[in-house]
């Protein structure tokens, strides 16, 4: 009933009947937390008509509660859902590293585990985003063992150990990705930068290459060729890169910097 109220409030009701209804609920939260229906009603009030503020709150209660309760697995559920959808970075990678844990004890949990999946397939990249790599590392061998065909995970490992230079256990990764996808462009320009790092120059220029022929649009591509190029000594060939990914993307301010560099560059190359 009282979720079904909160939905009526959401749409219908005046600014002090809304303002009344969040507060009273807050409250009303902190004895029935495990009330699955009227946490996710609440959380669409607050989108609609809340702080900041009180979303963040009323997430970390329902976490600090789930932490003592943990076997409550459909409120872990719907904390998962809620979370994915109003969380920020920080709660949402916080909800990863508490599921994980619980899970490593209950695996046999299917509904948690499809739940905690759906989570970190849409939000894993937080994890090395706010640079909680070996946490993150954790997770990502976790979910592979769990779904070994999702690609994404398999992106998330390799992205984190470029970010801990540990490259040649990254390129591995990235060489996986390639075999899953062997039409994924963005596989082959992560692969280019850690070849790039490792300075094995001529493959990571072959590498960018085999991104642009799956996917000539992406500028990014373009402008890191022109990085390789210019390396190498091919000054030309590298301006003419940067020039594609400018056409491509003529507001990047990184590869204007770097064409603009290169053009001078290149006057003085031929005033020599």
């Amino acid at each position: 009933m009282r979720a079904a109220y909160l939905r009526l409030v959401e749409h219908y009701g005046t600014t002090e009947t809304i303002e009344s209804q969040i507060i009273q609920t807050a409250h009303w939260l902190t004895l029935h937390l495990d009330c699955i229906h009227v946490w996710t009603a609440y959380l669409k009030l607050l989108e609609q008509h809340g702080t900041e503020e009180q979303r963040n709150n009323a997430l970390n209660s329902l976490s600090d509660w789930l932490e003592q309760h943990p076997e409550q697995n459909t409120v872990w559920i719907t904390y998962l859902t809620i979370v994915k959808q109003y969380g920020n970075r920080e709660q949402i990678a916080h909800a990863l590293q508490t599921t994980s844990a619980w899970l490593r004890q209950q695996p046999d949990i299917d509904s948690l585990r499809f739940s905690y999946l759906a989570l970190l397939e849409e939000h894993g990249e937080v994890l090395h985003e706010l640079k909680q790599y070996e946490a993150a590392l954790t997770i990502y061998a976790q979910a592979i063992q769990w779904d070994q065909e999702n690609v994404l995970f398999y992106y998330h490992q390799g992205i984190t150990l470029r970010k801990l230079y540990r490259y040649d256990e990254a390129l591995a990764v990235f060489e996986q990705v390639i075999r899953m996808a062997p039409g994924d462009a963005t596989a082959y320009i992560n692969k280019g930068k850690i070849l790039y790092s490792l300075k094995r120059y001529a493959e990571a220029l072959e590498t960018y290459e085999q991104a642009i022929q799956y996917n000539p649009s992406l500028a990014q591509a373009h402008g890191d060729r022109g990085t390789i190029l210019r390396r190498l000594g091919r000054h030309e060939e590298a301006l003419e890169a940067y020039q594609q990914a400018l056409d491509l993307d003529p507001q990047n301010p990184v590869i204007r910097s770097k064409y603009d560099e290169q053009l001078k560059r290149s006057a003085k190359q031929k005033h020599r």
